[in-house]
């Protein structure tokens, strides 16, 4: 692991750890996050700062329901837009509940690099420690994310002190791809998709002291990090997932080339579902998004109500969608992607529903 804390050591006796997930759009970073929540990092108070787009945070309500605290940040990213108030949900954090950890994650267009700057900016004044960042990779979409956002991807990637291959599980892929990508971006983070190695890693750095933590490499980076990998493919989750195939001409979400953080507005459309739906109908309507690459929809997620009288939690990303019942109760679904067209988007739905 890299010494990044030697360069950042503060005087006091007593800091708080935290540790960033980051990750492209639809990466997996909340499914790792609860991992890390459920197995409990910590014995003592841990709380998970939590920035995505648009007026309802999907995740943050799931994690308050599993009753878990939560600091949410809408309407931007805390790397930018939301600095000032990112250092401000810190202050409150610290304040209010002096936890034995903050777990923070940023949205999926967020730079990892000015994450990280803001946390540091902020930990002298409130005795934090940033110990470790860890960048969920989606293993079957990661050269989508590359080739067209590859300003993000690459920051999130080179930035990180951990590596973790997400939606493995969901049967095979390019392993040797996806690796060799990876270690052209950084070639020290050790990599896995076993999310118990990465827990384990972290749970090391939490129980070394303050100083322990800036002078001594854990463990799992001595025997893992610089070339290494270890794979697994364990079922995820109880979801349904429906994969959604490309069509006959390749087309994908986004432009061919490199884009830059100048080049990218990314927005947000928010759809209310204004009846119960099917399975089959809410499926019909994703696979018309996939099918519309000029919508430029990179990631969705929302809540419906069936006609069965349940509701269904949607998760989506180009070509396969996660279904599943929640007991939160939602009329929204929120499409992100640069240049989201809301208009286009109410179009296309009640022209199906109809």
């Amino acid at each position: 692991m890299r010494q990044r804390n030697k360069n950042r050591r503060i005087s006091f006796d007593q800091k708080i750890p935290v540790i960033i997930v980051s990750g492209f759009l639809g990466a997996g970073k909340s499914t790792l996050i609860n991992y890390f929540l459920e197995e409990r990092l910590t014995e003592g108070k841990t709380v998970l700062i939590e920035n995505d787009f648009g007026s309802f945070n999907l995740d943050a309500a799931q994690f308050e329901h599993q009753g878990f605290t939560v600091e949410a940040l809408t309407q931007g990213c805390i790397c930018c837009s939301l600095t000032g108030e990112f250092v401000t949900s810190l202050t409150r954090v610290v304040e209010r509940y002096q936890p034995m950890l903050i777990l923070v994650e940023p949205s999926g267009m967020g730079k990892l690099t000015e994450v990280v700057a803001a946390v540091e900016r902020a930990a002298a004044t409130l005795h934090l420690d940033l110990i470790g960042c860890v960048t969920t990779v989606d293993v079957r979409n990661y050269a989508l994310y590359y080739n067209n956002f590859g300003e993000f991807f690459d920051d999130q990637v080179r930035t990180a002190d951990y590596l973790y291959g997400s939606h493995s599980d969901l049967g095979p892929f390019d392993e040797e791809g996806v690796y060799n990508l990876l270690r052209i971006l950084n070639d020290e983070a050790p990599f896995t998709t076993e999310k118990d190695e990465v827990t384990a890693a972290l749970r090391e750095r939490l129980a070394l002291s303050n100083d322990d933590r800036n002078e001594k490499p854990c463990h799992y980076c001595e025997q893992h990090h610089r070339g290494s990998y270890h794979g697994s493919h364990h079922d995820e989750s109880s979801a349904h997932y429906c994969e959604i195939q490309h069509d006959e001409s390749g087309h994908h979400h986004g432009d061919n080339g490199h884009h830059h953080a100048g080049d990218i507005a990314v927005e947000t459309a928010t759809l209310t579902i204004d009846r119960p739906l099917s399975e089959d109908e809410v499926k019909s309507l994703f696979r018309h998004i996939f099918r519309s690459p000029d919508l430029n929809v990179l990631r969705a997620k929302g809540i419906v109500p069936l006609k069965e009288g349940s509701y269904l939690e949607i998760q989506y990303v180009p070509g396969r969608l996660r279904r599943r019942r929640t007991r939160l109760a939602n009329h929204q679904i929120i499409f992100i992607g640069p240049k989201v067209d809301p208009t286009r988007i109410d179009d296309m739905y009640h022209r199906l529903m109809k």
